[in-house]
């Protein structure tokens, strides 16, 4: 592999100790070879990839879970800071990969003979960088989607884009999620609408969706490979042990994928004396079953078990630990250490005394960071005594964990105000991906997704082993205006006195993913622009300006103009539906309205709007 890095190194200016340590990583300090995967070569090779004296055109990268997107996406962003000079920003969609990425760029160039960048993470777990973001004093800044539109708001001093070059969207398929997807969305129109001719726009992606729209949209150049490197067994499993199974090969061997399904059964001990009980005892009989048959089989198998929410990983975790599947063990010094740090004292004690014992953990956004960051080095380390985690989402999108198998005990997510709702096929394929990681464990994947019944395998079958691919679109493409107008305020935020009409907002509307997504359809797309100006008017967050009629010819043809208010301005970082904002008006701003109702608290009736623009009141108005 070093040879090609070393032309990489010659052709594309990235320091060759960086490759010689991105190397040895993967390579565990030459204790296996190495080789690029064919998604990698392809993209490496490819003439629109690499920063050149031509046009840079935006990418997609679009491979199998574990082909090696996020080396590639490294290698364009080492470029970036080292041949060209200019600032990469890292987005990723939860807070849980921010440490990650940062840890590997950092462990990449540390160990690269005393090379100095800065490099910079940004969530609400990691703020102590903000101020050198905003000032441009970054060379890579790891930042979560939210955080990422919400700095994009705060345009009036801020030099957080000035020297950008690169922006990687990691997971660029949730623009279609109905929780992250809008702000991301409007967060890329507003860097294609400021910066379209010095940045770009980089997105990874799976395999199992369809980028036609935001290839579209973005005007972007797909790289393209379906391989898989390591091999996976794909199995639908029912209470009862039936699983219908496919295999999926490795990307070096030479038999055709199996469309075609197996059919096995894994013995469940005492799930007939259940056949009246709570589902969930029968699905507890199933994963003792299951977890069983994997550790008989090897005992050093990395497992990750997929449960809908936080209260349920943790039961689930407590069950694994007191049925004896995983022999019991000793904690570490170093892992029981690490556990003293943590402030919470009866997750400290349970972890000490139930889960760490048995080789169990479970992994949550609600867990203090510097446990999550204890569990995840203690699952990663081939040393490590965690072997099993039960985690939410936040552990099965995108973390680079050694798992061998992944388990589905859900197949349901909760969405906001939707509840619980079905994973959609291309959620569920990312999730099994997660089994099965080149260069962290050569084993075939296996993975598992559990359904009530018998007769439930074939229709789950066909909803996700044989699923339909969909197009990466909208968020917001059902939505109304009133529903889009807080993304607009963002839109719109670009520093002092800048001046817009019902006009801007129809232009900044036409250059959404939202619009391409209607085009694709055949559907005109018009924004209801006086909507959106009356509504955000309502709620005080613009406020009408005198426009310049020396330069009009009719004053009757004079389009209202506007500005953002200090509130306004404040707000924006947040996407606040417009009721939200209506309601923060009246119990914070409007002292006639607080003197009507009664009602105290809130902004005193004598602020003044320096305070405001300067944010005195933010933490009082938000919470």
């Amino acid at each position: 592999m070093y040879g090609e890095f070393e032309s990489i190194s010659e052709k594309y200016e990235i320091p060759g100790p960086v490759l010689e340590a991105i190397e040895n990583d993967i390579s565990g300090k030459g204790s296996r070879e190495v080789v690029l995967t064919s998604l990698q070569r392809e993209a490496i090779h490819n003439g629109h990839f690499w920063f050149g004296d031509g046009e840079n055109r935006n990418l997609i990268i679009q491979g199998a879970t574990s082909s090696g997107k996020t080396l590639v996406a490294e290698l364009l962003a080492l470029q970036s800071v080292f041949s060209c000079n200019k600032h990469v920003v890292y987005l990723v969609p939860l807070k849980a990969l921010v440490s990650e990425k940062v840890q590997q760029f950092k462990k990449d160039v540390a160990n690269a003979h005393g090379l100095k960048i800065s490099i910079f993470a940004s969530s609400s777990d990691y703020q102590d960088h903000d101020t050198e973001l905003a000032e441009g004093q970054y060379d890579i800044a790891v930042v979560v989607y939210e955080k990422f539109f919400a700095m994009l708001a705060e345009q009036r001093d801020n030099k957080f884009l000035e020297k950008c070059g690169l922006i990687v969207v990691d997971e660029i398929q949730l623009l279609a999620s109905q929780d992250r997807g809008a702000k991301l969305e409007y967060a890329l129109t507003k860097v294609r609408n400021n910066y379209s001719d010095k940045i770009r726009i980089l997105g990874l992606t799976t395999i199992d969706c369809d980028t036609t729209y935001v290839e579209k949209w973005l005007n972007a150049v797909v790289i393209k490979n379906a391989n898989r490197p390591i091999a996976l067994r794909e199995k639908i499993i029912s209470l009862s042990g039936a699983y219908w199974e496919r295999y999926v090969p490795g990307e070096n061997e030479v038999a055709e994928q199996n469309r075609d399904h197996l059919m096995g059964k894994i013995e469940v001990e005492g799930i007939e004396k259940l056949k009246n009980q709570k589902l969930d005892l029968k699905k507890n009989a199933l994963l003792n079953g299951v977890l069983k048959e994997i550790y008989e089989k090897d005992a050093s198998t990395k497992v990750i078990v997929f449960a809908s929410s936080r209260g349920r990983c943790r039961k689930i975790a407590m069950d694994i630990a007191r049925s004896g599947v995983l022999e019991k063990r000793e904690v570490s010094r170093e892992l029981d250490g690490q556990l003293d740090k943590t402030d919470d004292e009866s997750e400290r004690s349970l972890f000490k005394n139930q889960l760490l014992p048995a080789g169990v953990a479970y992994h949550s956004a609600a867990l203090p960071m510097s446990l999550r960051e204890t569990i995840e080095a203690e699952f990663k380390s081939n040393l490590g005594g965690i072997k099993l985690i039960v985690a939410t989402e936040t552990l099965t999108i995108g973390m680079n964990l050694p798992a061998d198998v992944m388990i589905l005990y859900d197949n349901q997510v909760f969405r906001g105000e939707e509840g619980a709702v079905d994973i959609k096929p291309q959620e569920y394929k990312n999730y099994i991906g997660r089994a099965g990681r080149l260069g962290i464990t050569e084993k075939t994947g296996e993975s598992y997704l559990f359904v009530n019944s018998d007769s439930d395998i074939p229709f789950y079958w066909k909803k996700y082993v044989e699923c339909h691919i969909e197009n990466i679109s909208s968020a917001l493409k059902d939505a109304a205006a009133r529903d889009c107008a807080p993304y607009y305020l963002n839109l719109l935020c670009k520093g002092k006195d800048i001046r817009f009409t019902e006009s801007t907002i129809k232009d900044l509307a036409g250059k959404t993913l939202n619009a391409f997504d209607a085009r694709e359809h055949g559907r005109v797309y018009d924004i209801n622009a006086s909507e959106i100006i009356k509504d955000l008017k309502k709620a005080e967050l613009i406020v009408e300006t005198d426009g310049d009629e020396s330069e009009l010819d009719d004053e009757d043809t004079t389009p209202e103009t506007y500005k953002m208010t200090n509130f306004g301005e404040m707000l924006a970082p947040y996407a606040l539906s417009v009721i939200t904002c209506v309601r923060i008006k009246n119990r914070f701003r409007d002292g006639e309205y607080k003197a009507r109702s009664g009602i105290r608290g809130g902004l005193p009736l004598d602020y003044t709007d320096q305070e405001l623009k300067k944010g005195k009141y933010l933490l009082d108005i938000l919470y």
